[in-house]
């Protein structure tokens, strides 16, 4: 698969096709939210209901202090219109992701260096899993178009 074509208006130089983190970000999510998919990695399930019960712990009357401040009920509680948007809200973090990518970008070697191998451990640890057909396998991993962005961002 091709994911850079040659420019040109500098032949030089070549266009590299990647999708933005943030959506990237918003198919893991909803991957993760779809109640259909019944992600698995390693003999453990990833699940929505695990953030949400972290959420409901550390907002809870027992928690004390709040040790994921960050996650708010609109981020567990997703609504069609949620779905459909990406995380970032504010300008401060949009900011971060109109950069342009640079070779030796902290987020594309993030991708590469922890993603990847992530990624192909998660796959490997699937693919062994005896006594399931390819279709439920396929169910266990991120769908096949948000490993495919995941690839092409971080090629």
């Amino acid at each position: 698969m091709t994911y850079k074509v040659q420019n040109p208006n500098a032949q030089d130089r070549d266009l590299f096709f990647i999708l933005d983190p943030t959506h990237l970000l918003k198919t893991i999510r909803n991957c993760m939210y779809n109640s259909k998919r019944r992600l698995w990695c390693n003999g453990k399930d990833i699940s929505w209901k695990h953030l949400k019960q972290l959420y409901l712990y550390d907002t809870g009357p027992e928690s004390g202090l709040r040790m994921v401040r960050k996650l708010k009920n609109e981020h567990i509680y997703l609504t069609s219109f949620s779905k459909m948007s990406n995380f970032s809200s504010s300008k401060k973090d949009r900011k971060l992701f109109q950069v342009p990518f640079r070779k030796g970008d902290f987020q594309l070697k993030g991708l590469k260096e922890e993603w990847l191998p992530y990624l192909q451990d998660w796959e490997d640890s699937v693919s062994k899993r005896e006594g399931y057909s390819a279709k439920a396998k396929s169910m266990m991993l991120l769908s096949h178009e948000t490993r495919l962005g995941i690839h092409v961002t971080a090629a």
